[in-house]
């Protein structure tokens, strides 16, 4: 494994524990669901090859990058703005690294 896939799945565990913890109660059924479309519809857009093959392979690149989105977009409705930063951050650093 390379450093940059290290510091990729490091990452990614950093922002899905904080999601955890700062999000816990204050998600409802109405904001999962519109992060959920709204993460498959930035998936489907930022794809970089077919926009219609949408690869979720359980820690894959393509899932790493789906949970960020899910996450970030839950964050905004949420209000949670320093996690909101840190997987938007995350989001192109994956995109152009990638695996």
């Amino acid at each position: 494994m390379s450093l940059m896939t290290l510091l990729e799945l490091g990452w990614f565990g950093v922002i899905v524990l904080l999601a955890f913890l700062m999000l816990k109660g204050s998600v409802s059924a109405l904001f999962a669901l519109i992060a959920f479309l709204g993460a498959i519809g930035i998936h489907y857009l930022t794809n970089k090859g077919d926009p219609f093959i949408v690869n979720l392979a359980p820690l894959g690149a393509g899932f790493r990058m789906f949970v960020a989105e899910f996450v970030m977009i839950l964050s905004l409705l949420t209000g949670n703005i320093p996690l909101f930063l840190l997987s938007a951050a995350y989001i192109p650093f994956e995109y152009y690294v990638g695996d």
